[in-house]
């Protein structure tokens, strides 16, 4: 893009003569070509959350933020199978894992029946490390092979065939059970709800869980198999999951942009017809716009290589106003002028507005977010596009377009009603206080403040998870230790406070990387409690006399004792490798791992009653602190709120500081930022008042607002000069601006009824917004005068 800048600046110097402007012309053509050649070869769409995210400075709560966003819990997608009878859900239930386990984009299947015992070959050999395999006494042996025996006289008969011979103890399951006391219930050996009336699958896809554009195939994979599943006995199917969400939310914010932008490009369209009263603007008024969007996404992708699903969906809604500039340059065009004439007349207002609002929306992109830096280079960019398009490249495309006869939209009078300025200052007061008496009330700090997904299917989300004996998003407990096997070690030193605390109803449960992966301290305990070979023989023989076992059964189970009591014990690094390949692989990724030069442990905790017990079994152990994980996620959003604000303000300053350099009046630029303040403040006076929580979209949705006021207000200036009063100017102006301000507002107006918080919180805000901007720099800003003869 740099490449361009000469031809650019080529095109600013051409002369208004017929060479001149086939010039400009073939420039702004070639400027087109090579910007969609970029954007059809190179458009790749992200879709990692991460970019939109602040970068955390605690290592503990920085991994939280990556494990939220692309870890194991991010990829699961639960499943429910309703209607019909046990046998039947349980039937529907091993079709749809059979159908599963082999589809591309799926990683694993649960449905309750067990994993393949192929799976666990890895941490077979350290079973009686890993797991507590109870006393291997007589006593204890004889208790756990009439255990096995009722198991096999059971519908888990299977289950407790596999392994036999070498682990009769089971002490491997009981590995696999660690830190699940709220194990799912199983009807007719699948999971199923705590009720009975659902049969449960936990599917694991591949890849990011909120990667939406990579993750339909595989979502609408998953519903095909499970619907011809469960088709043969008309069961229906329930499906949740951080990858559906992500794949239903953007269909749903998709339709409703499409829907929404056709009936929004209908309006405006019909609005431009009615105003300028012929067909010629509204495709002039066309141009700049497109040539807005191809630009400024080129730009990006010439940048950063790609481009972010949501700074490209946002750069689409808000590059919307840059229509503005078409109608500024038809609407001044007076009688007897080309449009040549009109844009010199108008260069000033329209270039200080459009460059001061690029370089407010530049002043978020060094808020360190990718996301964002994507954002304000499309914005800035396509602005400037438009600016130039609008101000070269339409004069030159209709040297001889005829002076629109305009129908106005609104009969306002030239100079504002006198008690309108004192009214709305007297209103922005009132704003101020109450902006000032609701608080910190005003913010919405949490996510789900912004989730697209209707509440009846979270509800459904939370009752799967809660079936399934997922822990609670809430309290819990952070580990961090210069190593790995420091973080078991203080896990361990907890674990009896945290079984005291589920023996009293404190917590449900809890869970934790030592449960399933112990210090390397405590496999040598363990290893130094397994009994040699001649007293395991012994006993094994009196735990079996009178049992119906064949002799030499148990011969594999006598031997891995035996290796057991030499098997250097796994180190926590080793371990995290060979769980990694085993079903339990993803919990253990989310309970243990480095960041930041340090090794950090979560503990969860699930069904949590004493609000206060995480804080009491984190006192006295330095490696250990209480944490909130929900709170954690809205401190992030508030991180990104605080940072958007500080942009604001610098883009709000920055808005106002380039107008103040060129304004010869002294009180202009105070007047302006007066009127800017006062529809701010209304602006959010007014959300709040509508039920409103705000949040970092509406904040950026101001910047926009600020950028449409201030162009309502340099035009309104630029029509009040003393040497630019003639000839109707103040007339076309306002009626210029009433139409952009009616355009915009439309626009997001009907954006802010599209049903998804993220659509509704920028369209409220910047339809509010630009009304308001408006009204107030009417108010404060228009100067009166007569109307011309021959001005309609």
């Amino acid at each position: 893009m740099v490449q361009l800048l000469p031809l650019l600046a080529a095109v600013k110097r051409a002369p208004p003569t017929a060479a001149g402007r086939t010039a400009v012309v073939g420039l702004w053509l070639l400027v087109l070509l090579l910007a969609g050649l970029v954007v059809g070869e190179r458009l790749r769409v992200e879709d990692d959350l991460a970019a939109f995210l602040p970068a955390k400075t605690d290592p503990f709560e920085r991994r939280m933020m990556r494990l939220a966003t692309e870890g194991p819990a991010s990829r699961l997608v639960l499943a429910a199978i309703e209607g019909g009878t046990p046998e039947e859900r349980a039937g529907a239930s091993r079709r749809a894992r059979a159908a599963l386990e082999g589809l591309r984009g799926v990683v694993r299947v649960e449905n309750g029946e067990g994993a393949d015992p192929a799976a666990f070959d890895a941490l077979r050999p350290y079973r009686y490390l890993l797991a507590d395999a109870g006393p291997l006494d007589a006593a204890g042996l004889r208790a756990a092979l009439e255990d096995r025996l009722g198991e096999l006289r059971s519908p888990l008969a299977l289950l407790a065939q596999e392994g036999l011979a070498d682990d009769p103890t089971a002490a491997l399951r009981g590995l696999l059970l660690k830190g699940a006391e709220g194990v799912p219930r199983r009807v007719e050996g699948v999971l199923a709800s705590k009720d009975g009336a659902r049969a449960l699958l936990l599917i694991e896809t591949a890849g990011k869980g909120f990667a939406f554009t990579r993750k339909a195939a595989t979502v609408a994979a998953i519903e095909e198999a499970l619907d011809e599943a469960a088709a043969p006995a008309g069961l229906e199917v329930v499906l949740t999951g951080p990858p559906v969400f992500a794949v239903t939310s953007a269909e749903r914010i998709d339709a409703a942009v499409t829907r929404l932008s056709a009936i929004a490009a209908a309006l405006v369209a019909a609005l431009v017809l009615w105003t300028f009263r012929s067909l010629g603007p509204l495709l002039l008024a066309s141009l700049p716009l497109l040539t807005a969007y191809l630009v400024g996404v080129a730009a990006v992708l010439l940048a950063y290589g790609a481009i972010h699903g949501i700074a490209l969906a946002f750069a689409m809604t808000l590059l919307g106003v840059t229509v503005d500039y078409p109608i500024h340059l038809l609407a001044h065009q007076k009688p007897g002028d080309g449009l040549g004439d009109a844009a010199r007349a108008i260069r000033r207002p329209l270039w200080l507005g459009a460059l001061t609002t690029a370089l407010a929306f530049g002043v978020i992109g060094f808020s360190g977010l990718p996301g964002l830096g994507q954002l304000a280079l499309c914005l800035g960019a396509g602005l400037l596009a438009a600016a130039l398009v609008a101000d070269r490249v339409l004069p030159a495309l209709r040297p001889g377009q005829p002076p629109a006869r305009l129908a106005p939209l609104l009969p306002l009078p030239l100079r504002a009603p006198r008690p309108l300025a004192p009214l709305l200052l007297g209103l922005g007061l009132l704003a101020a206080l109450h902006l000032l008496w609701t608080g910190g009330a005003v913010w919405a700090d949490d996510l789900a403040a912004l989730n697209p997904v209707p509440v009846e299917e979270q509800r459904q989300d939370e009752r799967l998870r809660a079936d399934l004996g997922a822990p609670d998003l809430g309290p819990a407990l952070a580990v961090s230790a210069p190593t790995a096997e420091a973080v078991l070690l203080a896990e361990e030193a907890i674990e009896p406070r945290l079984r005291d605390l589920v023996a009293s109803g404190g917590i449900g449960g809890f869970d934790m990387a030592s449960l399933h992966l112990p210090s390397v301290a405590r496999q040598k305990a363990r290893q130094a409690g397994l009994p040699d070979a001649p007293a395991l023989r012994k006993d094994l023989d009196g735990a079996v006399r009178g049992l119906p076992f064949k002799a030499g059964l148990f011969a594999p189970f006598l031997a891995a004792v035996a290796a057991s009591r030499t098997k250097p014990p796994l180190t926590a690094e080793a371990g995290l490798r060979l769980f990694g390949g085993t079903p339990l692989g993803p919990r253990l990724e989310a309970l243990l791992g480095s960041e930041g030069g340090l090794w950090h442990g979560l503990v969860t905790l699930s069904g949590v009653r004493d609000r206060a017990a995480p804080g009491a079994v984190a006192q006295g152990s330095p490696a250990v602190r209480a944490v909130d994980l929900a709170g954690l996620a809205g401190a992030t959003m508030t991180e990104a709120r605080d940072a958007a604000l500080r942009h604001l303000a610098a883009g709000s300053v920055l808005i106002l500081a380039v107008p103040l350099l060129v304004r010869r009046r002294a009180l202009d630029v105070p007047a302006a930022a007066l009127a800017l303040g006062l529809a701010l403040v209304l602006t959010a006076s007014l959300l709040v008042l509508l039920g409103e929580r705000l949040n970092l979209f509406h904040v950026l949705a101001c910047l926009l607002v600020v950028g449409a006021g201030l162009d309502y207000a340099l035009f309104f200036l630029h029509a009040g000069d003393g040497d630019a009063a003639e000839g109707g100017l103040r007339w076309r102006t306002l009626h210029a601006v009433v139409l952009c301000a009616a355009s915009t507002g439309l626009v997001f107006d009907l954006i802010a009824t599209a049903g998804v918080p993220v659509l509704r919180a920028i369209g409220l805000t910047v339809g509010l917004g630009t009304a308001l901007a408006f009204l107030c720099a009417y108010a404060l800003l228009a100067r009166g005068g007569d109307l011309p003869r021959g001005e309609t």
